[in-house]
């Protein structure tokens, strides 16, 4: 993926999730990785909140449990609507957004090191 327009795929779920007996993040890198996208990154929130309004934070140990994690791609708008079918039925319970994004730089190191 060069500079220009591309899609940011941003999927928000929480550390208890399983899919078929899997974490489901674990699945969902798993899947990308295997879907010919070139990144994802992986964060893992300290605090937060759902739909439901409970509070889960790391400051509270019985309230540690189901802390967010967000998973994000940047890829071209091709890719993401290739795999966002297969991605909205893994994630049964989350939040997964799509948003207009403009790349300004990527794998410069990359580039460089190659030529």
């Amino acid at each position: 993926m060069m500079r220009g327009k591309g899609k940011k795929l941003t999927i928000y779920l929480d550390e208890s999730q399983h899919w078929h007996g899997k974490p489901t993040v674990e699945v969902l890198i798993d899947r990308l990785h295997h879907r010919d996208v070139r990144g994802v990154t992986v964060f893992k929130g300290v605090a937060g909140f759902g739909e439901d309004g409970t509070l889960h934070t790391t400051k509270i140990l019985r309230l540690a449990e189901h802390l967010p994690i967000v998973v994000v791609v940047v890829e071209t708008e091709d890719v993401v609507s290739r795999i966002l079918p297969e991605i909205s039925d893994i994630v049964e319970h989350g939040l997964i957004e799509v948003s207009d994004t403009e790349i300004v730089q990527c794998c410069e190191h990359a580039r460089k090191k190659a030529g």
